[in-house]
């Protein structure tokens, strides 16, 4: 029991705590890889060379742009530098991980189920919880990660629930938390997973599938859409506010962009366009990487995304990885270490690995 609470403990530290704007599991593992580099003398690359060299490149290019835009411009601020180191992070994707998958797999399933738990009785014994999702504030002062981060946690063990055959009640019991958070990214992420037996049936008609769902997601933002609707999942004012503001910043610098910085730290650029809100950074993956390191950027970071996404040959993982990236439409997740934890699990994992 000692031992169980333990793990789950560092579980929730590594995948889930942050503080502020700080992510402690991202400190965490950076001294973890730097401390690796250290001891290790060759590293083992599970990706293809093709794939391994584009990301060489890519990491070579930030660190050329993040230097040439701090010495021309002078900005500098001392968060930009663990910024810039975190993008080392996706090297894991590349490099071979000793993981024990059953026990990781067995760990997540506790913990989630545990935190949707208290998420529901949260819910249920808030004075607030009648007035749509304002007892958030109550979930962001004692959860950290939330809205955001959890989901993803929820929506990977989902997934497990259902290949491992766990009874109905574990999958009920995350939908509902899933729910709870209110984020639109939990939304599409737990009907990606319940979808996803349909979509095995019909991944030959794959390319019609995507295709309609760029009809529907047209349709959504144009006519269900009420710009001043209350309720979450019908507003949409927001997002075009930040995607505004982000075009506006972009614009002025589309082929090298900023040298690593986001919109809270550009605050000294003028732009044609008077946001509603105050916004840090994009939420939005492509957006916040053409921001940061303009378009070649995330040309170099995309196309070694493609070319990863390719490399798994099941089709279920291959799946889930790119559900995942189209989350980080949603957010900037691909800064963020839970989101990179999921995809290092998803691109490793092999499920002939399955301990009997």
């Amino acid at each position: 029991m000692i031992r169980t609470l333990q793990k789950s403990l560092s579980l929730f530290i590594v995948f889930c705590y942050q503080l502020g704007q700080i992510y402690i599991s991202n400190i965490i593992f950076l001294i973890g890889f730097l401390n690796q580099i250290s001891i290790s003398r060759r590293f083992k690359f599970i990706s293809s060379r093709k794939t391994s060299f584009l990301l060489f490149i890519f990491l070579g290019y930030i660190t050329l742009n993040t230097v040439i835009y701090a010495v021309f411009f002078k900005q500098l601020e001392l968060r930009s530098i663990p910024q810039f180191l975190y993008n080392f992070q996706y090297l894991y994707l590349i490099l071979f991980i000793d993981l024990d998958f059953f026990l990781i797999k067995k760990m997540l399933v506790r913990l989630t189920t545990i935190l949707s738990l208290i998420i529901i009785f949260v819910f249920l014994f808030s004075s607030e919880n009648f007035e749509f999702f304002k007892w958030n504030e109550i979930m962001n002062s004692y959860f950290p990660g939330w809205p955001n981060t959890i989901p993803l946690i929820l929506i990977l063990s989902l997934y497990l629930v259902r290949e491992m055959n766990y009874s109905l009640i574990f999958l009920l019991i995350i939908i509902f938390a899933a729910l709870l958070t209110g984020s639109r990214g939990a939304i599409l992420g737990m009907s990606g997973v319940l979808l996803l037996p349909v979509i095995r049936k019909i991944r030959r008609y794959i390319n019609f599938i995507l295709i309609s769902s760029l009809i529907t997601l047209v349709f959504y933002f144009n006519v269900l859409i009420n710009y001043e609707n209350d309720f979450k999942f019908l507003r949409a004012f927001d997002r075009i506010d930040i995607f505004y503001t982000s075009i506006a910043y972009i614009k002025q610098s589309l082929l090298f962009g900023y040298g690593g910085n986001t919109i809270e730290q550009l605050s000294y650029i003028k732009i044609d366009y008077e946001p509603l809100m105050d916004w840090g950074h994009t939420h939005n993956f492509v957006l916040e990487f053409t921001l940061r390191y303009g378009l070649l950027g995330i040309l170099l970071f995309g196309s070694f995304l493609f070319l990863k996404i390719k490399e798994i040959k099941n089709f279920d993982l291959r799946y889930m990885f790119f559900l995942f990236i189209v989350l980080s439409f949603f957010q900037t997740f691909m800064r963020d270490f839970t989101f990179l934890f999921i995809l290092i699990f998803l691109s490793h994992y092999r499920p002939q690995s399955i301990e009997k």
